[in-house]
């Protein structure tokens, strides 16, 4: 089902039309981007640009077996796989929204995704603040891990910060056991990052203390049998003898352009 969101922004996408049944749900989950799946119809098409009228030429339906991927049915009974991203949130994260939510966050410390250490990180490098950040994790309990990263995504080089990992160091900074908001709060006001190991603590009364923190290396959780069957199935299901080819022709083509050097260049 098509549908438009305002609220960041004018969004175009396409979701399972079991979402909108009462109980509904959905094993593939996810949405596509209107924009994204124009583009690999394109791709799929042979075209420049997506065309309309091509595309009910040539295209007979196509199916979702997986999320971010699209099988295309063509009129011809050939069947073409073609990968297709989610990159909605990154889309909707434009200037204007991003100031907008700083805006909002500055007003309203508590609100949803802030913390006491919003506006309080800031990047050496690009003057910046760092922003709080969700990503899924394997070896978290909760599976997910809280990340703090520049707001300059681009031609900024500053790494991650782990806050799991971040809050001990800035308790012992402090002098605590543990990290507590409180003591943060009245006691700094910012933290200059220089790398993801060097750090300066601003306190509120003119002090400065420059530490380097030693990131604890990370442990990953081995798989399970269950986890490698699912792995491999899916990717012999990926790798269809349409796709192989087109990657062989792919990799052909690179070497014919490249010569000996093909591995190296990027």
């Amino acid at each position: 089902m098509h549908n438009k969101r305002t609220d960041r922004g004018f969004m175009e996408f396409w979701v399972c039309g079991s979402r909108k049944k009462k109980g509904g749900r959905c094993p593939v989950g996810g949405s596509i981007n209107h924009e994204n799946l124009k583009k690999a119809c394109a791709a799929v098409l042979g075209l420049d640009t997506f065309d309309e009228e091509v595309f009910h030429d040539n295209v007979d339906f196509i199916n979702v077996p997986e999320r971010g991927m699209l099988e295309f049915h063509m009129k011809s009974s050939e069947v073409i796989i073609k990968d297709c991203p989610n990159t909605g949130h990154q889309d909707c994260w434009t200037a204007e929204y991003r100031a907008k939510t700083s805006e909002k966050r500055r007003k309203k410390p508590n609100c949803k995704g802030s913390s006491v250490m919003t506006g309080k990180i800031k990047c050496v490098h690009c003057g910046c603040n760092f922003r709080r950040a969700t990503q899924p994790s394997a070896t978290l309990e909760s599976g997910k891990a809280y990340y703090w990263r520049c707001a300059e995504r681009d031609g900024c080089g500053t790494v991650g910060l782990r806050e799991d990992l971040l809050k001990p160091f800035i308790a012992e900074t402090l002098g605590i056991d543990e990290f507590d908001d409180g003591e943060f709060e009245k006691q700094f006001d910012h933290i200059e990052v220089l790398s993801a190991a060097e750090m300066v603590f601003q306190f509120k009364d003119g002090r400065t203390v420059s530490r380097t923190w030693k990131q604890p290396k990370r442990v990953g959780r081995s798989w399970t049998d269950e986890q490698r069957a699912k792995f491999k199935k899916s990717i012999k299901g990926r790798y269809t003898p349409e796709v192989r080819k087109q990657m062989s022709e792919h990799m052909e083509q690179l070497r014919k352009e490249r010569g000996k050097a093909w591995r190296r260049e990027k």
